[in-house]
């Protein structure tokens, strides 16, 4: 843990444009090695806001980096990894623009949907995440898409309280 909170010393302090690309690099090597690296996901998160996680991600960067953690999420969909990066990625872009429906979620929705039927068991983090897309979405659609996948989930009771009170 030090090791990284040096690492992100280091680039705060220097802050130079060349060092964030160079460290994103130096990220994506250690991903091919271990996709389940979370030290190296929350590295990457550091990188890409350029040592200011309350600066959001232009929406072009929160394409290009949506696309990344899915590039890594389709190697191993039981990978929490990606699947919360890829998550806060598009909650980022939500907050920033005070309009849910502003990130492209119905795409992603579409490419979970798929994922999920080549699925031979179904994956838990892959419908937490379709949940919490809904969830964020918060329209009447996407309560009567959320049923059906509420009742395979062990979910915290803050989202049984969310779909309660949707239910009602």
């Amino acid at each position: 843990m030090k090791a990284w909170s040096h690492r992100q010393w280091i680039l705060s302090t220097i802050s130079s444009e060349d060092f964030y690309t160079r460290e994103l690099d130096f990220i994506h090597k250690l991903l091919l090695v271990d996709v389940r690296n979370n030290s190296a996901w929350n590295q990457r998160w550091f990188a890409t806001h350029k040592g200011c996680p309350t600066i959001p991600l232009s929406k072009e960067d929160a394409l290009e980096e949506a696309g990344y953690a899915w590039s890594c999420i389709v190697l191993d969909v039981w990978n929490e990894s990606p699947w919360r990066y890829f998550l806060g990625v598009g909650k980022e872009q939500c907050l920033k623009t005070s309009n849910k429906g502003s990130w492209e979620w119905g795409e992603w929705e579409q490419k979970l949907e798929l994922l999920a039927e080549e699925e031979e068991k179904p994956c838990h983090i892959l419908m937490g995440v379709q949940v919490d897309i809904l969830e964020i979405m918060g329209d009447n659609d996407s309560r009567t898409k959320v049923s059906p996948k509420v009742k395979f989930l062990p979910i915290p009771s803050r989202k049984v309280n969310f779909f309660t009170i949707c239910s009602i």
